[in-house]
């Protein structure tokens, strides 16, 4: 630390300390709680797990904050079917896919919709459900968040992807998942 010393005018005296810094980092990470019922709503499995945030949803966050662009304020979640690769470089687009999985009854992809945020949180309280059709057996190994409720679409912007923690999930027509998704800032 060092310490300088200015006069003002002929009275005055102030010091000022210098070389103390304040360090900070702040890092994106998502949380999802997934949890698989069948039609009797008995449940099936459940998976909780983490994921990072791709350079995508990091690069709009800055843009949002430090560049003044506007802030996507709807969240939709999408669910990634068996077969992909992801990297931090993803975007929907990305050709490593494997693809979203679409055999559910909702018309679009489930909105988000978080509260307020709280303890550097937030969080939707209300599990935002798919309603799955189809056979038995079908595979899924995770979910994403992306900025269009457009089931396939691939032009929006991409926040995070995850996959499940304990490997791929079969699924059921008439099974019903239900998603909380948690982005921490920290």
């Amino acid at each position: 630390m060092s310490v300088g010393k200015c006069k003002f005018g002929h009275s005055a005296v102030g010091n000022v300390a210098r070389g103390g810094r304040v360090r900070s980092k702040c890092a994106f990470q998502g949380e999802y709680h997934v949890q698989c019922f069948n039609a009797q709503d008995v449940l099936q499995w459940e998976r909780e797990g983490h994921n990072d945030v791709v350079n995508q949803g990091l690069n709009d966050n800055l843009n949002v904050y430090f560049d003044a662009l506007a802030a996507t304020t709807q969240w939709f979640i999408g669910l990634l079917q068996d077969g992909g690769s992801y990297a931090a470089a993803d975007t929907l687009a990305s050709n490593s896919w494997a693809g979203e999985f679409t055999a559910y009854s909702e018309a679009t992809r489930p909105e988000w919709a978080p509260g307020v945020s709280s303890g550097e949180s937030i969080t939707n309280a209300t599990t935002r459900d798919f309603t799955i059709t189809g056979t038995t057996g079908q595979i899924i190994e995770g979910m994403f968040l992306a900025a269009n409720g457009v089931i396939s679409e691939t032009a929006s912007k991409l926040w995070a992807t995850a996959l499940w923690t304990g490997g791929d999930q079969t699924v059921a027509g008439s099974d019903t998942l239900r998603v909380t998704y948690t982005v921490t800032a920290a």
